[in-house]
Parts: C-alpha cells; structure tokens; sequence
C-alpha cells in the first residue's frame, strides 16, 4: 500500500479567453496515478475553509473515491497555483499566503493501514517552517516503522529566497528518502553535475533514485544494479503539468507490488516498471490537466 501525504490544492489553467481550473497538488497527482496502476493508496492533506476547498474536496472523491483524507482549516486559506502552458511546459505562480497545504498535524494514521509500504512525501511544504518540521515528523515515523519513504525533487524556484535555501530545504527530505525522482533539468541544478550518470553518483542516492528524461524516457538507478536506461514512445505534448506525477505514481505502484508480493526486483523488473511508467508519463501530456 502507498500513504502519499502533502500538497493538494487548486491548479487554474491560463488561457487566452479565460482559466480552468483542476485538482492539483504533486503528492495528489501521484496518488491518484497509482491508484489507476492498481495500487492500493491512500491520500492525506488540508485545504482551506473556502470555495477552492469545497472545489477540491468535491473533484478528490472522483479521482481516489473512499482514499482521501483531507481535512479543513478554518483559519487557512486554499493554495491555487496558476498555471500558464508555452509549447506544451508549464510555469507556476503560487497564491499561497499562510495556506492550508504545508500546516499538517501531526495525526498520520499510520496504523490503519495494515499492508503499508511505502509513503510518498511531496516537498511544496518545504520553504516554510511548519512543513519542514511536518517533515522531519513523517520522516522520524517511516524510519520507526520500517516504511520506504518516497519524493519528488519537483522544483518551484519562486517559492525559495534562492538556490542555496532551496537545496538545502530539499536535501532534508531527499538524502532520507528510499525511493527519489529528480527531473534531469533538477539533477543538474541540484547537484552541478551536467551529465546525469555524474549526478546520480554526485547525489548518492540512499536506494532508487529515477531521473525522467522528456522524450529521451528515464534513468533508473540502484547501487548494486547500476544504471537502468528505458526509453519512451514519442509523442504530441498538449500540457505537462501531469508527466512527472504519473510517471512517479507508475513507479511507486510497480514497486509496492513487488514489495507485497516478496518478490526480488532484478534488472529486469525495474525495465519493467519503468517503461509502463514512461508510457504513463506520455499519456498524461495528451490532454490538460495533471490528472
């Protein structure tokens, strides 16, 4: 089972005649696409006491039904991001003062969920305070448990003084975590290395670390087998908003069940995983919206 814990929120997509708006957060994103690879999962967050948070709780229900747990702030209000496309990338602006999404308590239902493996953190939280001290929490209680704890790099400069914090914020969760993606554009950013082989080493992964590639496909990675190369199908991009939350979500699903299963993920196995998840990744481009 997956527990993905973090950020959901409202993504308004910019156009010329108006906006649209969807469900959106990373970890929500992820989620959701595991749940569709079959995977058993479960979703918690907050928003706030305010029409984006009557808007998410409504959509949440019809992507994960009976899977979410999201619970409303009175006191805070609903993070939007704004989302403007240019050749089929995004670029974000975030609407987010004193917002429900990083002022999580403490209350995780770990124990609910019996056949939990793994739990995916998303890092949005992680330029303020209160996030990184939830952080600190969730990652205190996988290593408790014996939970494999999951991230994305997934990078929002805007939302950081600078790279120096951003890096720093970041390494917090992502040297802790058993299971890390970084986009290739963010591996070399975090780490200074051009080429992804000397990043992946640079950044010494604890065990999985994947690098989603665009068209190229990904890079897989775990000490004692190497790196894994699987390539990806072209094809035509309308909105990439969604592209790294369903390659991750494909990944962690594939992995849970090898986890639940006993079975040993060789060379092989990780090809497999990775090429439904590049296949999963490129159809998320087809259409607008993350998920």
């Amino acid at each position: 089972m997956i527990f993905s814990v973090g950020e959901i929120l409202v993504d308004r997509l910019i156009k010329k005649d108006g906006s649209v708006s969807h469900v959106g957060g990373a970890p929500f994103n992820v989620a959701v696409n595991a749940f569709r690879q079959g995977a058993k999962v479960a979703f918690f967050g907050k928003v706030g006491s305010d029409k984006e948070g009557d808007f998410i709780k409504g959509e949440a229900e019809k992507y994960l039904p009976g899977g979410c747990r999201i619970s409303t702030d009175g006191s805070k209000a609903t993070t939007v991001a704004e989302v403007t496309l240019f050749d089929g990338e995004r670029y974000f602006k975030f609407l987010r003062d004193d917002a429900a999404d990083y002022n999580l308590d403490k209350n995780l239902p770990f124990d609910e969920f019996k056949e939990l493996n793994i739990v995916n953190l998303g890092t949005l939280m992680l330029n303020k305070a209160e996030g990184k001290d939830f952080a600190e929490y969730v990652i205190r209680e996988c290593g408790k448990r014996g939970l494999s704890l999951a991230a994305d790099a997934n990078f929002r400069d805007d939302l950081f003084v600078d790279r120096k914090e951003r890096n720093e914020a970041m390494a917090a969760v992502l040297k802790n975590a058993d299971v890390v993606k970084f986009s290739e554009e963010e591996l070399s950013d975090f780490t200074g290395e051009e080429k992804i082989e000397d990043g992946i080493i640079a950044f010494n992964p604890k065990k999985y670390l994947f690098v989603t590639c665009g068209k190229k496909g990904s890079v897989g990675y775990r000490r004692d087998l190497g790196f894994v190369y699987v390539s990806a199908e072209p094809v035509e991009a309308v909105d990439a908003t969604g592209a790294g939350d369903a390659f991750f979500g494909t990944v962690l699903a594939g992995l849970d069940g090898y986890m639940n299963d006993g079975a040993e993920i060789g060379r092989k196995e990780l090809e497999k995983i990775m090429a439904k998840a590049n296949e999963a990744g490129g159809k998320a481009t087809q259409k607008e919206g993350a998920v």
